[in-house]
Parts: structure tokens; C-alpha cells; sequence
């Protein structure tokens, strides 16, 4: 199940509008403000649902060996119970946690032998001359892709993708002569045009510098995430990959009707008719809408120019999957957008015969996030100690009187 709330209706209540520019027929679909789905749009998204579906049925009847009858009885969301799920082969046995020793030793006819976990421990490796150059460097780039460093959230979690971060890995990279080859990770739902490009270029310049440069594709490679790993001498993607979303998508909000019925007026003095675009409070002119269609449209064109350029495809071809579509990675090799289907594993297999590495040494960059917090929290945090410092320069004031 996919749900999308529209919170445009309940927006316009309190009198606060919003105006989306897409560039891409799709791009602005799944944003909160803008428009119900159209019955295209539905069927769409059905479909990519529906492709999510039958992709992980098919791997669970594959696996337990299921007939259709059990697929289409019990595949429908609805609750069932353990001996239901043991009747139809879904299980193999009921059993707690304390039974499962018993169970493998009476299997295996054989007692349990303890390990620990020191047996687990990579063996110690000599490093030899031939040994300094199989290696291979993995460049993470995790969460929204944003200019500066790499941020992390210290109270609702979530990373973002610092350009400059990663501008600095590649210069090490760069001048790294025992490592020749790239694995570039994404997972990524994109962000801003100019970080974004910044990444691109600095994976042309592994390449330049005669790096081999694959990339693996996690859960998300989208908008920017899928734009970055185009600069790129192969793509990988699970069949499950979210990714595409090729376009361009900004929003103006605005509270002109709020500030109305609030009797807040505005005087406002400017040097140019469009100085006022994305200010709070007026929606856009038809004028003022035109120049940013206008103006985002030239970063969607060079979108799609840089698919056309790294994906051999026709400028047709390109516009039937540019239009802020969302595809699933098996979906997207048959369109040409990705080459190969594998995970991280079958990147760095692939990648290593390629340069005839035989047992690759992964070299993991990673830069130590800037830690954050909201404005709001830092804010509750501070109020206490704000109002006992109020208090103790009041009394020091009232002391030196």
C-alpha cells in the first residue's frame, strides 16, 4: 500500500497557498501540496506498486515452493495464524527460541559444538607489494545531497550528503596510486542542483585520473542520486532499486490570505518586477511563473542532455523516461538506465575482474558528519538556562543600584 496525503485543501483553510513548478510531467506528483492524482497518474503508480508485489511473491514462492492456490488465498494482506502459515508451507515447524539447539543437534545427529566468537575474527594478512594495489576505494554518498559538509541529525537521525565532503575524498583518491578502481554507493533521494553537479564532476575527475568507476545502487537512487551515478563507467541497481524521478520540482508557498485576514500589510520597496518571487507574501504572477518554468527548464534540459550523453539513448527515448517517473531498478535496465542488476557484492565482483584484482581490499572514506540539531529543540534546550541567566543579571543590576 502507498499512501500520499494532499494537504493543499486543508492549507487553503487557514489561507496559506502554494505553487509548484515541475519540470517533468510526473516530477511534482508525489509532493503533499500539489494536486490529487490523476487516473494516469493512479494507474502509474499501481504499477510500480503492483511490479513491488508480484517481484517479492515470486521470490517467496520460489523459495517455500507454494502453489497459486496458496498465493492468491493468502497474498492479500489479511492476518493469518502460525498453524495456517505451517498448513500451507509457509513455516517448516513451531518452535521457541530455547527449542532450536535441541532441534539442530537431533537434525544434525550430532552434539553442538560452541564457537567463539575470536574464531570469527579476519585472519591477520601480510601486505606485500603486489597486495598494496588491489585495492578498492568506496565513496558513500548517503541521504539528501546538499553543498558543504556532511551532516547528521542528533535527534531525528537522518544523514546528508555534503559536496565538499566528498570533493576532498576524491582529491585523496585522485593521488592515490595503489587504489584503481571507484565504487560510488548511492542512496539518495537528490537535492540541490549545484551540489549535485559538484559530485558529478568530481567522479569525472576519478576517471581522468585513471580510476576504473563503478556504482552501486542501494534503495534510492533518484532525481540527483541518479544524475550523479551517470558520470560513471558502469551503474548497478537491485531489481528493487527506487530510482529515476529525472526532472526538475520547486515550490513557492505563500500566506497572502492569512496575512489578509490578519491585517498584516506589507510595504515593500525593489529594484526589479521579479524581486519579489518566492516571497511569503503573494502568490506567484502568471508572469512571475513563466520565468521560473523558464529558468528551471534550462537545468531540466541539461538533465536530460547529461542522460542522452552517458546512457546512448535517443533524445526520445530519453523524454519517454524523463518526465519525473519513478522506476524500479529491473524496470530501469530494460529501459537502459542502469547496466547490470546486483547488489554492492556484484559491484565490487565485477569491478575486481575487470582489474584482475583477486582479493580486493575495500577502502572505506568516510567523513565524520557535522553533528545538528533543530532550531526549535536547541531552542527548548537553551530556554531554561536563558530565563536563569535573565534572572541572575536582573539581581546583579538591582545589587549595583
Amino acid at each position: 500500500e502507498v499512501e500520499i496525503k494532499k494537504t493543499g485543501r486543508f492549507l487553503s483553510n487557514f489561507g496559506i497557498g502554494s505553487t509548484s513548478v515541475s519540470s517533468g510531467a510526473f516530477k511534482d506528483r508525489l509532493s503533499p501540496e500539489t494536486a490529487s492524482l490523476s487516473l494516469y497518474e493512479k494507474r502509474e503508480l499501481e504499477g510500480l506498486v503492483n511490479d513491488l508485489y508480484h517481484y517479492v511473491v515470486d521470490q517467496i514462492r520460489a523459495s517455500r515452493g507454494l502453489s497459486r492456490d496458496v498465493f492468491e488465498s493468502l497474498f492479500t494482506g489479511q492476518f493469518i495464524t502460525g498453524s495456517q502459515a505451517k498448513e500451507t508451507g509457509l513455516i517448516d515447524h513451531f518452535a521457541y527460541w530455547s527449542d532450536l539447539p535441541e532441534m539442530l543437534a537431533a537434525s544434525e545427529e550430532d552434539e553442538i559444538r560452541q564457537t567463539s566468537l575470536m574464531a570469527y575474527q579476519l585472519p591477520k594478512t601480510t601486505t606485500t607489494l603486489l597486495s598494496l594495489f588491489n585495492r578498492i576505494a568506496v565513496i558513500e554518498i548517503d541521504g539528501p545531497i546538499m553543498g558543504g559538509h556532511h551532516e547528521s541529525d542528533l535527534f531525528y537521525g537522518g544523514k546528508t550528503t555534503g559536496a565538499d565532503d566528498i570533493d576532498r575524498v576524491v582529491a585523496l583518491i585522485e593521488d592515490a596510486a595503489t587504489i584503481r578502481g571507484v565504487i560510488v554507493r548511492i542512496n539518495s533521494p537528490g537535492g540541490s542542483v549545484l551540489a549535485t553537479d559538484q559530485i558529478y564532476q568530481a567522479i569525472g575527475r576519478l576517471r581522468d585520473a585513471g580510476k576504473t568507476v563503478y556504482v552501486s545502487m542501494g534503495n534510492l537512487a533518484a532525481s540527483g542520486g541518479y544524475y550523479i551515478g551517470l558520470n560513471s563507467d558502469k551503474i548497478f541497481a537491485n531489481p528493487m532499486t527506487t530510482m529515476g524521478s529525472i526532472g526538475v520540482f520547486s515550490s513557492y508557498r505563500h500566506y497572502e490570505d492569512l496575512y489578509d485576514v490578519l491585517g498584516i500589510d506589507h510595504d515593500v520597496v525593489k529594484t526589479g518586477k521579479y524581486m519579489s518571487v518566492g516571497k511569503s507574501r503573494q502568490a506567484l504572477t502568471l508572469e512571475a511563473l513563466t520565468m521560473v518554468q523558464t529558468y528551471q527548464d534550462r537545468y531540466y534540459q541539461h538533465f536530460v542532455n547529461r542522460v542522452i550523453q552517458h546512457r546512448d539513448l535517443s533524445e526520445e527515448e530519453v523524454y519517454d523516461v524523463a518526465q519525473g517517473q519513478v522506476f524500479f531498478g529491473k524496470l530501469a535496465e530494460q529501459l537502459s538506465l542502469v547496466d547490470e542488476l546486483g547488489g554492492f557484492q556484484d559491484t565490487v565482483d565485477a569491478l575486481s575482474k575487470v582489474l584482475n584484482i583477486s582479493s580486493p581490499r575495500l577502502i572505506t572514506y568516510r567523513s565524520r558528519p557535522k553533528w545538528t540539531m533543530s532550531k526549535q529543540i536547541l531552542g527548548g534546550i537553551m530556554r531554561p538556562f536563558n530565563a536563569l541567566m535573565g534572572r541572575v543579571q536582573e539581581n546583579m543590576a538591582y545589587k549595583s543600584k
